[in-house]
């Protein structure tokens, strides 16, 4: 048995001492989430939400399954509900960027991640992803900025170095 498959155990023993133990019901659900059981995730996540409806990691997590399982407008709600309950959760600023990216709604994505920036400047990935979705929209100087600003705040991030190296000369830069 591999560690997730142990932990999943470990989570159900705590989850039959104590049936309402939220804490319990994210671990096994993140846990089911990387070991690719999505509707198992999905289920323990949503158990947890209902003995806590405010308990935002749950909906964190339902919501990276729910995009995971192509549910995107689920994924939305979900990330939607963490910012209703916490309005500076960066997470769910960049979970939420990612899935509108993801239905096409580049201008909803750019607002998500301007506001992950605004309220974390200093995380690479944001500025990554925002660049991305620039250079979708065809504004290829504002992406090449935000690549370079990534490369910044995180040179070992592969991505966006290969990202400006496209944009530069049209190959990728190692």
């Amino acid at each position: 048995m591999g560690d997730f498959d142990d932990a999943i155990i470990d989570y159900t023993k705590a989850i039959e001492l104590k049936s309402d133990d939220t804490n319990a019901y994210i671990g096994r659900g993140a846990a089911k989430k990387d070991k690719g059981d999505l509707d198992g995730a999905i289920a323990d996540l949503t158990k947890a939400i209902e003995i806590k409806p405010d308990f935002v990691a749950a909906y964190i997590v339902r919501g990276g399954a729910k995009f995971a399982k192509h549910d995107f407008d689920g994924a939305i709600a979900d990330f939607t509900k963490v910012i209703e309950l916490k309005p500076d959760d960066v997470d769910a600023y960049i979970g939420r960027g990612l899935t509108k990216n993801k239905k096409g709604d580049l201008d909803g994505a750019l607002a998500d991640f301007d506001k992950a920036i605004e309220i974390k400047p200093d995380e690479a990935f944001t500025y990554y992803n925002r660049g991305v979705v620039e250079h979708t929209k065809g504004d290829s100087s504002s992406a090449q900025a935000d690549f370079k600003k990534a490369i910044e705040l995180n040179p070992k991030l592969r991505a966006p170095i290969e990202a400006k190296g496209y944009l530069t000369n049209g190959t990728s830069s190692k």
